[in-house]
């Protein structure tokens, strides 16, 4: 069972680094996204990896859920075109067997210094950049904050190749 557990893992993992760099005329814009992966370091954001998927973008089912994080895709004049919400990539959460009583979990945080990793799903639109904005500090584990009670922390530029819809 270990074996076919690593073996699935391997696909995985080899399915999602290769990069495919290139729309595919046959399909619609909207049957097909993007899967990015963002790294926060020292000197900014940077956009590590992307990977065009052939499916439409995954529905947003848990709307009532808190995040910490907003991603907005905006064109060239600066406007919105798309925003989506992320967890907090400054925490690490952890949940283990209890040593001295195996049958309770232990739950357990850590928060992550820099660099931060995002991974974030994005339709293929003529995006110009991508900004991430934090909650203000005063606004931390509340339910469903105003846009206003996110600050922009940087950007980063939308992959020229995804604006080929």
């Amino acid at each position: 069972m270990k074996i076919l557990s690593w073996i699935l893992f391997a696909g995985l993992f080899l399915s999602l680094s290769g990069s495919s760099l290139a729309v595919d005329p046959g399909k619609k814009a909207d049957q097909q996204h993007l899967l990015i992966q963002v790294v926060k370091d020292k000197t900014g954001f940077h956009v590590q990896h992307t990977t065009l998927v052939g499916y439409p973008l995954p529905k947003q089912r848990d709307t009532k859920r808190f995040y910490a994080w907003r991603v907005s895709v905006s064109n060239i004049k600066g406007a919105v075109l798309f925003e989506t919400y992320l967890n907090d990539p400054t925490e690490l959460r952890g949940e283990f067997v209890n040593p001295k009583d195996p049958s309770k979990i232990d739950s357990h945080h850590l928060k992550i210094k820099e660099p931060l990793h995002f991974t974030i799903r994005l339709p293929l639109i003529k995006g110009e950049q991508i900004s991430f904005h934090a909650l203000k500090p005063g606004y931390k584990r509340k339910s469903k904050p105003p846009k206003t009670a996110y600050e922009k922390i940087g950007s980063t530029t939308f992959p020229d190749w995804a604006a080929q819809p």
